[in-house]
């Protein structure tokens, strides 16, 4: 069940970046109102399912761990903006499988789940299918496919946002384990549209932005929450590595949706990267 779901959250990721590319290409839209908006459909539609989901008991972890995953899911969703608005998706929504090879280090830490010994293989085929990404770079010089990751700042941005995510999908976890899964995916998203809704103030944005794009944000909000609510549930009941790795097979979809919708380059090598950076995925997981 958890690995079906897993995959669904995969599908309306794939929706979700290529809708976040599409709005970030309007000129009068940007990453702080295009998170604010989307969480602010996102609490709404999350609200009357959390309140039908009141758990009897909340644990105390459940306090302290909301203000960090505020904090960090939000500067994690800004440089995942920051990424989407300078780079192609087929070239930075494929960084997003280090996700797992991050959480390498956090899963055993937290939540005592160990990989095994083929992780190792699994971290090779990472760092193939990275090549692979930036293979157009080889004339340069050997190491220059590798050196593009850090090098240029939509890949350094993505980088960032798989880093943070490893280490909060196992706080989200842990949440979830001191309340329930549908409860804690509403008060996961409240600090985010408070950190948000500060920055849209202090940035003096125009309100009417949210107003003259309701279609989208509605869009956006929607997919944000029945997407979260497929992933939370797939890592609650199954393995949280397994899970991650199921939803990062999105990256697939994202790349074709790029090369459909936005005419992007290089689409082999940015499947075949990818494709090699899902099998280390997996490697990892077993």
């Amino acid at each position: 069940m958890w690995i079906i779901l897993a995959a669904l959250a995969a599908v309306c990721q794939a929706s979700t970046d290529a809708l976040y590319k599409k709005n970030l290409r309007n000129t009068k839209l940007n990453g702080i109102s295009l998170c604010l908006g989307t969480y602010i459909f996102a609490v709404l539609f999350l609200l009357p399912i959390a309140l039908l989901n009141v758990p009897e008991h909340i644990g105390k972890p459940f306090y302290y761990i909301i203000p960090v995953i505020g904090v960090l899911d939000s500067l994690a969703m800004f440089f995942y903006m920051k990424s989407l608005q300078t780079g192609d998706l087929g070239n930075v929504i494929p960084l997003q499988t280090t996700t797992p090879l991050f959480a390498l280090f956090f899963a055993p830490l937290f939540l005592d789940e160990h990989i095994t010994i083929i992780g190792v293989i699994g971290i090779l085929l990472m760092t193939l299918g990275i090549y692979c990404l930036n293979i157009k770079d080889l004339k340069k010089n050997y190491f220059s496919p590798f050196k593009s990751v850090f090098t240029k700042k939509e890949n350094r941005y993505m980088l960032t946002t798989a880093l943070i995510w490893s280490f909060t999908t196992c706080l989200h976890k842990i949440g979830m384990q001191n309340s329930n899964p549908v409860f804690w995916l509403l008060f996961a998203r409240i600090p985010l549209l408070i950190f948000f809704l500060i920055v849209f103030i202090l940035k003096k944005e125009n309100f009417n932005v949210i107003k003259n794009n309701l279609h989208s944000f509605t869009t956006l909000g929607f997919l944000n929450a029945i997407t979260s609510y497929f992933y939370y549930i797939s890592f609650f009941i199954g393995i949280t590595v397994y899970a991650m790795v199921i939803k990062r097979t999105s990256v697939l979809i994202s790349i074709a949706l790029g090369a459909y919708l936005y005419k992007e380059l290089n689409v082999k090598e940015h499947v075949i990267g990818a494709t090699i950076m899902i099998a280390g995925c997996l490697c990892i997981a077993i």
